[in-house]
This record gives structure tokens, C-alpha cells and sequence, in this order.
């Protein structure tokens, strides 16, 4: 997680598309736990939930690309990391 200079947390300092809260608002303590309970996290972090290479990749359990790569080269943050050259597996 990272504060961008307007004191918004966004999930990490290249995805400011999603704002989870403000540091001038409520404390950082605070806006980590609210964040470990929401839904949204909870499907980020479930690693079935990724698409494509990623969701086949025997390395998603330790890796599961960059979810804000996906989301802005593909729309969806469970979608596969375009920026991953590796090739699963599954898919050779």
C-alpha cells in the first residue's frame, strides 16, 4: 500500500485508479484493516480468481503477477500480467 501526496491510499504506488481511503481522515492502522476485510481484496488475493497464464501459472501461489499491469493494459485486475514473459507449463 502507498499514500499518494493527497494523502489518498492506494493499493500500491502504481495503481491509483482504486483510493481506499485518506490518510486525513482516518489512520493508516485503520484503512490496512478495512482493506484486509474488504471483498475487493479478498477476490485480489485469491489466486484461483486469476485469468489466463496467471490463473494456469504453477507460480501464481508465489507470484500472481502484477494485478495493476493487468488492470491497465487489459481492464481487469484478474486478468493475466501482460508484462510477464515467463510461459506456464499448462501452456507449453
Amino acid at each position: 500500500m502507498s499514500v499518494a501526496e493527497n494523502g489518498d491510499a492506494i493499493p500500491c504506488s502504481f495503481n491509483d485508479v482504486y483510493r481506499l481511503g485518506n490518510v486525513k481522515d482516518k489512520s493508516l492502522k485503520a484503512i490496512w484493516s478495512d482493506l484486509q476485510t474488504s471483498e475487493f481484496f479478498a477476490k485480489v488475493r485469491d489466486k484461483n480468481n486469476l485469468k489466463g497464464k496467471c490463473g494456469v501459472c504453477e507460480y501464481k501461489e508465489i507470484c500472481g503477477g502484477c494485478r495493476t499491469a493487468a488492470l491497465f493494459y487489459t481492464g481487469d485486475i484478474l486478468e493475466s500480467d501482460p508484462s510477464c514473459a515467463y510461459v506456464p507449463k499448462a501452456l507449453r
